[in-house]
């Protein structure tokens, strides 16, 4: 299929972007930067079978809200991995596009018929080249990991994302995930995001081996203000509706073209030199072969002249 890309603008980031991002119930009041940078641009790849009204969970917008948490590789190109509307409720589908190669650090955004127009989500962050690993019995993920939800869409209602990021005291579980171990509660299988898994499963966040249900709990073990008051976590199982992953890491593959180098650039590599010396050759062949120019076969006899003047004139 061919791949459409969406290019998403964001807001230029400001002088204090290299601080530990708040949780979302802490962000202070909208305020105007006088410190702009430079835009920041991501971009999303899409197949031609995805493009529609309602091709994803997560929109355009969506995205631009939740990448500003991220380390900068993981902001530059998302590409979709599995969506149940085209790949079915299949866990073993899920879990081989998580854990696949070229598939790092992920994006996870489920709907639920319970809760229709809302999003649970979690954005888990793994090293450069290094990604999920099933069956592990332990936990994964770096601390950049981050949980999040989003509240159902309201008419002229900027739909702000709620983040639950890693707690300073955080017992590092961010990412849990088996299918193939003999049912137990000391390995269970599905795919887990914070709290415990023994001896009861009491996961922030799970959804089951068999693709059926988002279980939620509240504990902020893992990620701060999960299931506190104002975050609308409640201890709850509910049925998936709907469920897609992103890559965050993916390679722009659309083949744009280098930019050009301007003058100086071109000087202080050397390409402009090189280039002066390959026009000088080609003039000089152009030269010889009688192409034109002061210099050529045609204006031999003239140059002669002008030499013997010059000479005469000196012994004068």
């Amino acid at each position: 299929n061919t791949v459409r890309t969406i290019i998403i603008m964001g807001a230029a980031e400001s002088s204090t972007s290299s601080h530990p991002p708040m949780l979302a119930k802490e962000q202070p009041a909208k305020s105007k930067r006088t410190n702009r940078g430079p835009k920041h641009k991501c971009v999303l790849l899409f197949d031609d079978a995805e493009i529609g009204q309602n091709s994803s969970v997560l929109n355009r917008k969506d995205v631009l809200r939740l990448v500003w948490n991220l380390p900068k590789r993981l902001r530059l190109t998302w590409r979709k991995l599995f969506d149940t509307n085209t790949d079915g409720l299949s866990f073993t589908r899920l879990v081989e596009s998580l854990t696949k190669n070229e598939a790092t650090s992920f994006c996870i955004a489920v709907e639920t018929k319970e809760k229709k127009g809302e999003i649970f989500g979690a954005l888990m962050v793994f090293p450069e080249r290094e990604g999920l690993t099933l069956n592990k019995t332990e936990w994964q993920g770096l601390s950049e990991s981050y949980l999040f939800t989003f509240p159902q869409k309201q008419a002229n209602v900027k739909r702000q994302p709620k983040k639950f990021l890693a707690s300073a005291n955080t017992d590092g579980h961010y990412c849990w995930c088996c299918r193939d171990m003999v049912a137990s509660e000391r390995f269970p299988n599905g795919l887990a995001f914070g709290g415990k898994e023994y001896p009861i499963k009491h996961f922030a966040m799970y959804i089951d081996e068999h693709m059926e249900t988002l279980r939620t709990r509240k504990t902020g073990v893992t990620y701060e203000g999960w299931g506190c008051e104002d975050s609308n976590i409640e201890n709850e199982t509910m049925t998936i509706e709907r469920v897609e992953v992103w890559q965050c890491d993916a390679e722009d593959e659309r083949g744009e073209k280098p930019k050009k180098k301007n003058n100086i650039v071109a000087e202080m590599d050397g390409s402009a030199a090189v280039a002066a010396q390959r026009m000088k050759m080609k003039g000089g062949e152009s030269h010889k072969n009688g192409d034109g120019g002061v210099l050529s076969e045609k204006h031999r006899e003239a140059r002669f002249l002008a030499t013997v003047g010059s000479t005469k004139i000196a012994l004068e």
